[in-house]
């Protein structure tokens, strides 16, 4: 199988669409778009996820809004998956293991960071001031994708 189609859900529209990984699909869904997405469904296509995902899209062109998102409810685009042959399926557990972040510095940022660390005492903590001092330290106001990311480093180990 060469991928999944899925249905997020942001709010106003659906984004039915095809990915490998939909839920790390989502996560970056989340940080193009600017909104708390939701994956709601996944399903396995019938043969070529693309020659699927360009079907379901045929059938709710109707609901048509920008891009790969519609107007249509969840339960319509669930429809027309179904209708063009689509399973609902559960994702393997191998694709909830999120992928390793991998940032790269130049050498003059490198040396900010090590100054950084070296005032903060540890890398987590100077970029979490370096955050708190380009936002403002009311987490609050910051964006939601944003907050997920200081939430999920001040768990990590660096």
């Amino acid at each position: 199988m060469d991928g999944y189609l899925y249905i997020m859900d942001c709010g106003d529209a659906r984004k039915v669409g095809f990915s490998r990984n939909p839920k790390s699909r989502r996560a970056t869904v989340a940080r193009e778009w600017g909104c708390d997405v939701e994956l709601v469904a996944t399903f396995v296509p019938p043969g070529d996820a693309r020659d699927a995902e360009a079907a379901a899209h045929k059938i709710l062109s109707c609901h048509h809004v920008r891009a790969e998102w519609f107007s249509a409810s969840v339960g319509e685009c669930r429809e027309a998956l179904v209708v063009i042959g689509c399973s609902e399926c559960s994702i393997p557990h191998i694709a909830d293991q999120n992928p390793p972040v991998v940032f790269r510095f130049s050498p003059e940022e490198l040396a900010e960071l090590e100054a950084a660390k070296t005032k903060h005492g540890s890398y987590k903590a100077a970029i979490m001031a370096g955050i708190r001092q380009t936002l403002g330290a009311d987490e609050t106001d910051w964006p939601a994708e944003l907050r997920r990311l200081a939430a999920e480093l001040e768990t990590r180990e660096l």
